[in-house]
């Protein structure tokens, strides 16, 4: 069970897919991984890319999170890049004409067999508002070895998701009250109730008479009439 806090929203991976340099003109974009390798001078290299659709954003990105399920383990799932280039195809993206990354924007860490890793993106990634989002996953260092995550192709409970939060707008408190007794003879004891809406914290009454207040829920009593 995944409580997200208020204003969140998760999307759906709409397109991913891994490139591998020892076949630098196929495509993988329908398997049911996503592939990231680093073998240094030896072996092929894997990278994988995917593309996000951010829709109905109204506030400001102050969280954004991406979630990746591991099905191969690695001592480091590798690093998330910014890519400009969203033209790519889920099955038209090849080694030899996939787009170049550009800004780091975070690492994954260790990457245990069937866990989720999230990585936490800079907030200002987004900053662009409702779109489409390119981000490529590859390891910088050899000894991160290989790390295998589910694709959108594999098991749909562990596809990638994007985790989106904006800030949620604060709403100005409505003053309201009610007291008891509204009548009777002085000298004459009235207890108010404050029932404003949108949590108020702080309170300043008028009572009317030159009396003055700052509880919640206060007492007066009026000694004169009028």
């Amino acid at each position: 069970i995944t409580v997200l806090p208020p204003g969140s929203r998760i999307f759906g991976v709409d397109a991913d897919a891994y490139v591998d340099s020892a076949t630098p003109t196929s495509n993988f974009g329908t398997r049911t991984t996503l592939r990231v390798r680093n073998p240094g001078e030896l072996g092929d290299w894997h990278t994988s890319y995917l593309r996000f659709s951010v829709t109905d954003l109204v506030n400001e990105v102050v969280e954004a999170r991406l979630r990746l399920y591991v099905v191969d383990p690695g001592n480091n799932g590798g690093n998330v890049y910014t890519v400009v280039d969203n033209t790519w195809t889920e099955t038209g993206v090849t080694w030899d004409n996939a787009p170049p990354v550009d800004a780091l924007l975070a690492n994954a860490g260790p990457a245990p067999l069937g866990t989720w890793v999230e990585l936490t993106l800079p907030p200002e990634t987004f900053a662009a508002g409702n779109g489409s989002y390119t981000l490529a996953l590859r390891s910088d260092s050899p000894t991160d070895g290989t790390t295998f995550y589910s694709s959108r192709e594999g098991e749909s409970a562990n596809a990638p998701q994007l985790i989106i939060r904006s800030a949620t707008p604060v709403q100005p408190p409505t003053g309201s009250f009610v007291g008891t007794p509204t009548s009777g003879v002085a000298p004459l004891a009235v207890a108010f109730t404050d029932t404003s809406t949108e949590s108020p914290s702080a309170w300043t009454w008028d009572f009317g008479d030159g009396a003055t207040s700052t509880q919640q829920h206060p007492a007066h009593t009026y000694t004169t009439a009028g």
